[in-house]
């Protein structure tokens, strides 16, 4: 549904997949976390193991293990846990990583 293009540092969105609001808001969520994790954080993560697994719904872990390498789950998995929290921490979260 979008991805994060780190060469042109762009979220892109799929136009397909954009039929339903809740999922549109989820998906640039995670692909704005993206952009924070490699623009405003050396590409890292900035929550720990602990809180990534806890945030993680048991579908995003079958995902990330069918779908993604092993070197990305950390980020991957933290993109799917960020766009999960409550608009304010999502906003806090922006601020304090990427100083807006």
């Amino acid at each position: 549904m979008g991805f994060y293009d780190t060469r042109r540092k762009r979220v892109v969105m799929c136009e397909a997949g954009l039929d339903d609001y809740a999922e549109m808001i989820d998906t640039l969520r995670h692909e704005v976390w993206h952009a924070v994790q490699y623009n405003c954080n050396g590409g890292q993560t900035v929550l720990s193991d602990e809180q990534i697994r806890n945030g993680l719904k048991r579908s995003d872990v079958r995902v990330m293990r069918n779908h993604y390498k092993q070197h990305k789950h950390r980020l991957e998995g933290e993109a799917r846990t960020v766009a999960q929290m409550p608009t304010p921490n999502f906003l806090q979260g922006l601020e304090r990583y990427c100083a807006l």
